[in-house]
């Protein structure tokens, strides 16, 4: 019998400390420097990291009694800076308008909102900025009136209107059918009659259909059609104008949803939504579901630079969503009569009808709490490890649980000094979070400490 004998080799275990710096995205794409976010509810994930959603803020009258809408059909609501003469001071003057198509005004010394008109279908309210008196111009389908704080008005336009107004260049400008453009006297907004020094009308035979809209922005009027556009810069008069057609191949463009930001207009259309700077169109690659059809019932508002968008789904469910600088979007708690006022605030009204605004954190009444939670990761090493530390950077404070596949573990940890730390020892190969944000949080990012054992031979030398 031969006996043979085989070398013994020997191994060692070692354990190694490995770290991971994970910034928060929802951006799902495979990434160890990235914790991806696959489910959030009143939260905001951005390049800046999660955060929660603005908080709202109860808009007072002079009596200090928050502003209630009176009426059921609220389509929109707003505010502006008015006076009756040019001598009185400026104050908050509110308006609403229903999806009948009727214009209310809210007068102080009956407390609510009246009725100044109605059967306008569908309309568009603008500040008419004159020098000796402020109004609302109420660009209604069919005709063109100016309502004074009071609640008197005055009809300009009787017929041909098509929801389309602006002030710009000291003048009113004014859709009408046919794909025109009326156009009045210099801070004469009654007197569109023709001449030299007085009003006029610039005629569109290739716009894309009737105009739907005019927006003022960087220095040029952008005229929307049903579905097209145009860019126009005008002289000292309007008959020195030049019009630019914008490259837009988007089809049926929504009214309503047309949001004028400091830097850009967003809109949306049957195939999505649209960023126009300047000359040049954009269209936004977006995951979410959008109507392919307006109602008519949408709303716009802009807070801190952002578009925000409500609508109405094909299901009939509304949706409040805004639009980040960098393109991606966000749904917010849903904001009836979503609109604009002065000095950027945004208004809506509650379930109760009363009317909000939103503020920044710890400035308003009422605020949500946001959650998230991340998808499945390996913090970048396959195999089983062992978490022993996760370091959070932000501010605020923060309901943590995590998940190792087996069972889950909480914690509550504040932020101090921009570091909120948690010591544990779970083993596991993937792990999971959970995290709910207090009031005025923010995570930018989040780092790992972690174990992994290796083998390896030992030197006999």
């Amino acid at each position: 019998m031969v006996v043979k004998y085989r070398k013994r080799t020997g191994f060692a275990v070692r354990t190694r400390t490995r770290y991971a710096r994970m910034r928060l995205t929802t951006d799902l794409t495979p990434d160890k420097n990235k914790l991806a976010i696959y489910n959030q509810h009143e939260c905001d994930c951005s390049v800046n990291g999660v955060q929660n959603l603005p908080e709202w803020i109860p808009v007072y009258n002079r009596d200090g009694k928050q502003y209630k809408c009176n009426i059921t059909n609220l389509l929109e609501v707003g505010e502006c800076k008015m006076t009756q003469t040019a001598l009185a001071p400026f104050e908050d003057s509110y308006y609403m308008t229903s999806k009948a198509g009727a214009f209310f005004l809210y007068v102080e010394d009956v407390g609510g909102f009246y009725t100044v008109t109605s059967g306008l279908t569908t309309m568009v309210v603008e500040p008419l900025m004159g020098k000796d008196e402020t109004t609302y111009g109420v660009f209604g389908k069919g005709k063109f009136i100016m309502v004074k704080p009071n609640g008197s008005y005055t009809t300009p336009i009787s017929q041909g209107v098509t929801a389309a107004g602006a002030f710009f260049r000291h003048r009113v400008f004014v859709g009408v059918r046919g794909g025109n453009l009326k156009y009045s006297a210099p801070e004469d907004f009654r007197n569109f009659t023709e001449s030299v020094d007085g009003g006029g009308t610039i005629r569109f035979s290739d716009g894309g259909g009737e105009i739907i809209a005019l927006k003022v922005h960087d220095d040029a009027l952008y005229i929307f059609f049903e579905s097209g556009i145009k860019r126009l810069e005008i002289g000292g008069d309007p008959c020195e104008y030049r019009a630019e057609q914008i490259d837009y191949t988007g089809g049926d463009i929504y009214p309503r949803t047309i949001c004028v930001c400091d830097h850009a207009i967003y809109f949306m259309c049957k195939n999505g939504i649209y960023c126009l700077k300047g000359k040049r169109i954009e269209h936004l690659e977006t995951n979410v579901l959008l109507p392919s059809k307006a109602s008519g019932y949408e709303g716009c508002s802009v807070w801190k630079g952002l578009p925000i968008f409500r609508y109405k789904q094909d299901n009939d469910e509304y949706k409040t969503l805004a639009i980040r600088a960098d393109g991606s979007t966000c749904y917010m708690v849903d904001m009836e009569g979503l609109s604009h006022g002065e000095n950027g605030k945004v208004l809506f009204v509650d379930a109760g009808k009363r009317l909000y605004q939103l503020a920044d954190a710890n400035q308003g009444e009422i605020w949500f709490s946001g959650y998230f939670s991340t998808v499945d990761t390996d913090l970048g090493y396959v195999g089983l490890k062992t978490l022993r530390k996760l370091r959070f950077f932000g501010e605020g404070e923060v309901e943590v649980s995590l998940w190792n596949g087996i069972h889950n573990i909480n914690k509550n940890l504040t932020f101090e000094n921009g570091i909120a730390e948690w010591k544990i020892t779970e083993r596991g190969e993937m792990f999971r979070l959970y995290i709910t944000l207090h009031r005025a949080t923010k995570i930018r990012e989040v780092h790992a400490e972690f174990e992994v054992v290796s083998r390896y031979k030992e030197d006999k030398s």
